[in-house]
């Protein structure tokens, strides 16, 4: 229920997630979002027209760029 819940809000609201950053051109612009209640768990998603698109959920302390960029 966190997780939906969380990403209901992200779609009202996309931009209230961080911009990651990343070196690699074709993840650079993913914004990351901590999932409600369960703060180590990151959802990464894309702005687009009308809402977002959730990329991946995972663990923060994976290696979150390696896997993103694969």
């Amino acid at each position: 229920m966190s997780v939906r819940r969380t990403f209901e809000e992200l779609a009202l609201t996309p931009k209230m997630g961080a911009i990651c950053g990343f070196r690699k051109t074709s993840i650079r612009n993913l914004r990351r979002w901590a999932v409600q209640g369960f703060e180590n768990w990151l959802i990464f998603y894309r702005v687009k027209r009308g809402g977002i698109e959730i990329v991946h959920l995972m663990h923060g302390a994976r290696d979150i760029e390696g896997l993103l960029d694969k």
